[in-house]
């Protein structure tokens, strides 16, 4: 059994990793930025949880904080924060892509940099969620496509700064997800 810290978990995806791990019996510490959302998830799952802005890096840092000193460590995080946004490059505005920086980068950014914080005195494993769009042109994703990629990126370089703290990072770029 592991301890695993689920950032976004009110999210399709969050929803469903929740409900894999605790069905293998492993113990969740569930975040979500809504409260009534993450409180009827954790409520359902039978599980601790805070609210939690995933764009906010001390708001991350002090999740993890209250997470490891709950289970006195954590073995895993899966960020699942993100966003999708449709559109050709030049009919996206300014707005909407930081929009989707915040969501999808910026939320993998903050937890590289807590995991980084407060998992590498024991190691573990950091899965970020990243997209088929990075990997693959497709019309109409730009935005996404760049921010995907860039958590891509991140994991990439976070790898080979904390390997010496055997802190995994792993990224998985699903297509379309029946969830």
């Amino acid at each position: 059994m592991a301890h695993y810290l689920l950032l976004a978990a009110t999210s399709d995806l969050g929803t469903r990793v929740a409900t894999g791990l605790l069905n293998q019996g492993h113990d969740l510490w569930l975040t979500g930025r809504d409260s009534d959302s993450i409180k009827a998830l954790a409520t359902r799952l039978g599980t601790s949880y805070s609210v939690v802005d995933a764009t906010d890096f001390e708001a991350v840092d002090q999740v993890f904080v209250t997470a490891k000193s709950h289970f006195g460590g954590i073995e895993g995080v899966v960020c699942c924060a993100g966003s999708l946004l449709l559109k050709p490059a030049h009919l996206t505005t300014w707005q909407e892509y930081l929009n989707v920086m915040q969501a999808n980068l910026t939320t993998a950014f903050a937890t590289v940099r807590a995991a980084g914080q407060h998992m590498t005195d024991a190691g573990g494993s950091v899965v970020l969620i990243s997209s088929g769009a990075a990997l693959k042109g497709i019309a109409n994703h730009e935005a996404i496509a760049a921010a995907k990629g860039g958590l891509i990126s991140l994991a990439r370089s976070a790898a080979a700064t904390y390997a010496a703290a055997q802190l995994r990072f792993n990224v998985v770029a699903p297509g379309l997800t029946v969830t």
